[in-house]
């Protein structure tokens, strides 16, 4: 690392933060259920499987709302024989940087799993997002995709998902479970339009500020086509194709009233998390007709469309509402990350670019190391524009925080 880098990151670590993407659970569930080191590894299985590992014992490592599936000392005895052959992924890296600076640990092996995982178990008390998130990151707010998930002090601020809304619209069951939970029954595609728009209602009124959707591809089909889709799926009660129309009319419209209501669509874009997923998908591509079609939407470019980092680049330079966002990037590949930044600083304003978003669910002291991370990152790729006479350090620093914080506050309207 050059000095100037390092003098970066010593500035930038003290800079506020916008967590841009997460999926965290209340406090309440890591209070109530078992954890450890190894209830930690999250995108990590992926590449336990990579490596070699069966889907069996991916199984018993994966660790949800439940908690883990087997004894600490099965599932280290599963993973200690894969450890080594993951040791330089940048996903473990995340954990092994949280575990040095939070608890002292720096390897793990027999003794210290159960060291690392007793001071875990001991750091779940009241105030433990405050104290991670908070103190130790410099975070002040966390644009949070789990609705069930907030604090009355703002700090964990909803994003919904659309296709988790819209996905159950293939059967008449789900049809009229909408129409039960906004209390408007659904005869056709106009009760169809109310009931979803009553559900935005009642979204802003609950603090939330933005969508999501998942980044495949969308058609644009006509109203009367989508009316005769919900005639079919109606008529037909179980699942059927031809409700595609009907989702797809009611996502852009969802999409134009989310602008209408200034609340911006972010947008998966390239790898999926695990193993086995056509990336191709979610190829950033897919969005170009979507936002040339709702001009007056902002959307939020996920994850850099990675590996389409420069596709994703140029998008932006093209489209004036699209927002590039290294969300889950720099635990992806940091490499890629560098690199997508550099060029994006040539291709559009920098306050068109998010530094940041941890994209974690239940482990909240990863979202710490990726944070160490990408502030690395960040420093690395300022530097070299410093070295190269492009910008001052205080530029730089500027540029930093309105990549870490400002444009985050402003695309999703943070006091």
């Amino acid at each position: 690392m050059t000095r100037i880098t390092h003098a970066l990151m010593k500035a930038i670590a003290d800079l506020p933060v916008i967590d841009a993407h997460e999926h965290l659970w209340p406090e309440e569930y890591h209070l109530a259920h078992e954890q450890d080191v190894l209830t930690l590894l999250q995108y990590s299985l992926a590449d336990l499987e990579v490596a070699g590992a069966s889907p069996e014992e991916v199984r018993l490592l994966q660790s949800h709302r439940e908690g883990p599936k087997a004894s600490l000392e099965q599932r280290w005895g599963i993973f200690r024989e894969y450890l080594p052959l993951i040791r330089d992924t940048a996903p473990i890296r995340a954990l092994f940087i949280a575990l040095r600076d939070l608890y002292g640990v720096r390897e793990l092996d027999d003794a210290t799993v159960h060291t690392a995982s007793e001071k875990i178990r001991a750091a779940r008390t009241p105030g433990l997002y405050d104290r991670v998130l908070k103190e130790r990151c410099k975070i002040t707010g966390v644009l949070n995709q789990n609705p069930d998930c907030r604090q009355s002090d703002g700090f964990l601020l909803p994003i919904r998902s659309l296709n988790e809304t819209l996905g159950p619209l293939h059967s008449r069951a789900g049809i009229e479970a909408l129409g039960e939970e906004t209390g408007r029954p659904i005869a056709n595609l106009d009760d169809a339009v109310a009931s979803v728009s009553a559900l935005f209602d009642r979204w802003q009124a609950d603090g939330t500020i933005g969508v999501k959707r998942a980044g495949t591809a969308l058609s644009d089909p006509s109203r009367e086509e989508a009316a005769a889709a919900l005639d079919k799926v109606l008529e037909a009660g179980e699942f059927t194709p031809s409700s595609l129309p009907l989702q797809h009319f009611l996502e852009h419209w969802c999409i134009e009233e989310a602008g209408k209501r200034d609340m911006p669509v972010s947008v998966h874009t390239g790898l999926w998390a695990g193993t086995w997923a056509d990336i191709r998908r979610a190829h950033p591509e897919n969005l170009i007709d979507i936002a040339l079609k709702h001009r007056d939407t902002r959307f939020d470019v996920f994850h850099a469309g990675i590996p389409w980092v420069s596709t994703v680049g140029i998008m932006a330079r093209q489209c004036p509402n699209l927002w590039l966002n290294l969300c889950w990037c720099h635990v992806i590949s940091p490499v890629l990350s560098r690199r997508a930044l550099s060029e994006w600083l040539d291709t559009v304003p920098v306050t068109k670019i998010i530094a940041w978003g941890g994209d974690y669910w239940m482990a909240v002291e990863k979202v710490y190391g990726h944070l160490v991370m990408a502030r690395e990152n960040i420093a690395e790729v300022l530097a070299e524009r410093m070295d190269r006479g492009l910008c001052t350090e205080t530029r730089a620093i500027e540029m930093a925080r309105m990549m870490f914080h400002d444009n985050a506050q402003a695309l999703y309207g943070l006091d």
